[in-house]
């Protein structure tokens, strides 16, 4: 599958499920469904989690030392 990044940043604020968040280390995107569960949307190491993996146990999403909102663009499509 194709992910393709845009510049993002992060904010202080409430977070609304769905959210993307990205991990403070960079190393992954995560679409939140709610504060434990989530998707990997776009990774820089598949060693330690692949697109597409589903994890219903993350550090929340709340949790500002392993987590920043992610306010970029994520675009995706199969790769054919």
């Amino acid at each position: 599958m194709k992910v393709t990044v845009k510049d993002h940043m992060s904010c202080d604020g409430e977070i609304k499920y769905p959210c993307l968040m990205i991990s403070t280390h960079k190393k992954f995107i995560v679409l939140f469904h709610s504060p434990t569960k989530g998707t990997v949307v776009q990774t820089k190491d598949e060693s330690l989690h692949t697109v597409g993996t589903y994890i219903d146990y993350w550090k929340p999403a709340t949790n500002s030392s392993d987590w920043e909102v992610f306010e970029g663009t994520i675009e995706m499509s199969n790769d054919f």
